[in-house]
């Protein structure tokens, strides 16, 4: 096994994970703009809103990264030599192949991380008095099968298209869009779904946890809650 090419190709995620720790900042600044500089909480529908807004303007930064991870899987080129082939045989405007379903994508996922996760918590800790893991367990749960369906057809968009740059099976959007469904119908939007949700529910719940306690240390200036 080539490990140094094994650890090259990690430093993409790296990145994501970076990436993904814009999702606070963006969602905390939103929400302050909300609030109008105050330190009043938000309601549940301005939550869910500056979630939903700070994690589509994160999609317009994943999308190049997301696009080298997935040519990195396809041809195994270390993370200098895939942006360098993407540009010089297909030009550097392919980098951003795929970034409209990626910002829904990340709009809809953050919606349920940042938003419908802790509304839910919250509404279950009201509604029932359970308190504590169960209760944000039980929010995440619910927000990860919500994210997950609605972005999930947008995920598989999206990678299909960052996989054939060259276009051969899936072209545009709207291409991508007939191909996929001739394939196999709407099912095949969600081909996957299963172990994307699994995912998805376990992400919101840990990130949702380094969200409430990590977030207002490292963006103090635009957590307004």
């Amino acid at each position: 096994m080539n490990w140094p090419s094994l650890l090259l190709r990690c430093f993409p995620i790296k990145g994501y994970v970076r990436c993904s720790t814009k999702l606070h900042a963006y969602a905390g600044a939103i929400s302050k703009l909300m609030s109008g500089g105050s330190n009043e909480p938000l309601s549940d529908g301005q939550t869910i809103a500056a979630a939903l807004c700070g994690g589509g303007i994160s999609g317009i930064i994943c999308c190049p990264m997301e696009l080298v991870v997935i040519q990195q899987q396809r041809f195994g080129l270390s993370l200098l030599q895939t942006p360098r082939r993407i540009v010089s045989e297909f030009g550097i405007a392919t980098m951003m192949r795929g970034v409209s379903p990626t910002i829904g994508r990340e709009a809809l996922f953050t919606m349920g991380y940042l938003g419908l996760g802790p509304v839910l918590a919250n509404r279950i800790t009201k509604s029932t008095g359970v308190e504590g893991f169960p209760a944000k367990f039980g929010g995440s749960v619910c927000a990860g099968v919500v994210a997950a369906t609605l972005s999930h057809p947008l995920d598989t968009i999206k990678t299909c298209v960052q996989g054939d740059l060259q276009r051969s099976t899936f072209g545009s959007l709207s291409e991508t869009v007939g191909t996929l469904h001739a394939d196999g119908g709407a099912k095949r939007f969600f081909s996957g779904w299963s172990w994307r949700t699994s995912r998805m529910i376990l992400a919101i719940f840990i990130m949702g946890q380094c969200k409430e306690r990590l977030a207002p240390l490292f963006f103090p200036e635009v957590f307004a809650y």
